[in-house]
């Protein structure tokens, strides 16, 4: 006769196993698609699956953040939209990785899309890392004089963002001034977005 052993797993193991796996796959399917996928829609199939366990709070997708920070360069809207959502969600937990998006943030303000533009803005507004914080200055000076009202708007709520963030930095620069210039705008949405609060 053989003797069995049973083979003991642990819960916690068992789920560690599960959430490597998950991520895994997760990874696989965000790097692949190439060339056939020129909608992009298996990435954005994918970002949607991410974005929906990081909002259920599964800390194990933070593992993905170099894959998705490198989704950030595909000029497609809606990706955009979830890698930033997911950079503002994990950018504090793993700052030196957050870094690298930062480049493509800065770029993302300069494009010729003012939707784009204003989301960049806002995103990298919300980001509490000081690398972030001090690379806002510049291009917000220039967004609040944006050609597009939509961008001007959300330029003036990032300057009292970036205010809460570090009233100093605001302060020794010009932006309030440039602030209060926008209460002549001819929009009003605009100098609703510039006055006070």
């Amino acid at each position: 006769m053989v003797a069995f052993t049973p083979l003991y797993v642990s819960s916690g193991s068992l789920s560690i196993h599960r959430s490597q796996g998950k991520v895994a796959e997760l990874r696989q399917e965000l790097n692949s698609g190439g060339k056939k996928d020129r909608n992009h829609s298996a990435k954005k199939i994918t970002l949607k699956k991410i974005v929906a366990n990081m909002t259920m709070s599964n800390s194990d997708m933070i593992a993905l953040f170099p894959d998705v920070i490198a989704c950030m360069n595909i000029p497609s809207l809606e990706i955009k939209k979830m890698c930033f959502l997911f950079l503002v969600n994990y950018a504090r937990l793993k700052p030196e990785v957050a870094l690298d998006a930062l480049p493509m943030l800065i770029n993302d303000m300069e494009d010729s899309n003012p939707l784009v533009r204003a989301l960049a803005l806002r995103t990298i507004s919300y980001i509490h890392v000081r690398e972030f914080v001090e690379s806002t200055v510049q291009p917000l000076k220039s967004l609040l004089g944006d050609d597009d009202p939509y961008v001007r708007k959300t330029a003036a709520f990032c300057v009292a963002k970036l205010y809460d963030h570090d009233r100093k930095l605001v302060e020794k620069s010009d932006l309030i001034l440039r602030l209060n210039e926008m209460l002549k705008d001819d929009n009003p949405t605009v100098v609703s977005s510039a006055w006070p609060h």
